[in-house]
């Protein structure tokens, strides 16, 4: 012990104390160790709002595809962008808006710290007049309904940890509660009392896997502290002045035509449904745009990588979808040009189609998929779209070449 470091006493004495932790109850008195609200805490970056469905035309609009538990990756899109400082996690991006189209969870390690940084970095934003959005994913939906199969081992462990050293977080030094996310830890999880699988987990029957999943479970399930306080304040649809961004695809059948204020209803319906499911004050009821292969969450209708240019009939669909949709100022329809999407991980690159109607931002960054170099999509005020891209590195190069042999795995 003589010899342990500081970080490993620390650790050694919450390992003895963690099962009595529970007396201690929340967690939320700030003290000389804990960073004040308008520090770099990503606690102080939960919104208590609901989902925005529209905001102004920026200046400068940045699109990030899906992410995937990587939050190196993260920092590089973040700094090809632009607006991530190159040595630290501050904002230098001014009044940029970044949006990020969803999937920070699963295949991934470093869940809790991507869910940090994007935190943080969003209160670094709003302070300089900038914005980070983070939309809903069909994996943040799956979480929330348990389905947890495309979990890292890695990653169940973080938040196992999580739980047992965040509870003292109170009397933790500033790096260490940082070095375990204890920012986004608000209250021991436990079991519904209606959740009798959790509750025999809770005492040591189950599977290994069963019990290693069970914090993470309780901290992403529907109305669980992550679910509610992080990713039920994501929109699921947003337009961003003559842009639409959404994790998988919207198509007219999604909206009401009527007038431009049925069709904003629509939307504005979308997102509270998804946000409610999410927060868990729907009582468990699944929305149709979660769970459906038909739904924003999950259609492929534009962003199938094995039909990458569209059809007669796909991109007529497209054009009426575009023009139905309110943007602009004041908000009319037809205003909005060009649609962003995530979900289907592109051959190599971002993408477009329908003379850049269409643009596909998921190219399979994250390291347990593709581990592909960073590209993201920048757009002007004005319409000039350009894909940034970091300098290309071994790896990257290597398995953009494999995709395109002819006994690669199929899609």
């Amino acid at each position: 012990m003589a010899g342990a470091s500081y970080i490993q006493k620390t650790l050694l004495l919450l390992t003895i104390f963690a099962p009595y932790a529970s007396s201690f109850g929340r967690a939320e008195v700030r003290t000389p160790h804990s960073p004040p609200a308008s520090s770099s805490s990503c606690s102080s970056l939960v919104d208590s709002s609901t989902p925005v469905t529209v905001i102004p035309q920026p200046n400068r609009l940045i699109a990030i595809g899906d992410l995937h538990g990587d939050v190196h990756a993260a920092r590089r899109a973040l700094r090809v962008a632009g607006v991530l400082h190159p040595a630290v996690d501050e904002w230098i991006g001014g009044k940029s808006v970044v949006v990020q189209v969803g999937d920070l969870l699963d295949r991934g390690d470093t869940e809790l710290e991507l869910l940090c940084l994007m935190r943080k970095v969003q209160t670094k934003a709003k302070a300089a007049g900038g914005a980070l959005y983070n939309l809903v994913g069909n994996h943040e939906t799956l979480n929330a309904d348990g389905r947890d199969r495309y979990a890292t081992v890695e990653a169940m462990q973080a938040y196992t940890r999580w739980n047992n050293v965040c509870r003292f977080k109170r009397f933790l030094p500033g790096p260490i509660s940082d070095s375990f996310s204890c920012s986004l830890w608000t209250e021991p999880l436990k079991c519904k009392d209606t959740d009798a699988h959790c509750k025999a987990i809770e005492v040591g029957k189950g599977s290994s896997r069963d019990i290693m999943a069970r914090d993470r479970r309780m901290a992403l399930r529907a109305g669980g502290p992550i679910a509610k306080e992080v990713f039920s304040k994501c929109p699921t649809v947003l337009i961003a002045g003559d842009t639409v961004l959404v994790h998988g695809g919207l198509v007219k059948k999604h909206v009401e035509h009527s007038s431009t204020q049925a069709c904003l209803h629509s939307l504005n319906s979308i997102n509270k449904q998804v946000s409610d499911f999410l927060a868990g004050r729907d009582k468990g009821k699944l929305p149709h745009h979660a769970f459906t292969s038909e739904g924003v969450l999950w259609n492929r209708i534009f962003s199938n990588p094995r039909q990458q240019e569209l059809d007669h009939s796909r991109a007529t669909l497209l054009a009426q979808t575009l023009s139905s949709l309110p943007g602009g100022a004041p908000l009319h329809r037809g205003a909005v040009k060009r649609m962003v999407v995530g979900h289907s991980i592109q051959p190599g690159k971002i993408s477009s189609s329908a003379d850049g109607q269409i643009w596909r931002v998921d190219i399979g960054m994250s390291k347990r998929i593709h581990n592909r170099r960073v590209q993201v999509l920048e757009i002007l005020k004005g319409g000039r779209v350009t894909v940034l891209s970091e300098e290309p590195h071994l790896a990257a190069t290597l398995w953009d070449k494999m995709w395109r042999l002819p006994w690669r795995p199929a899609y």
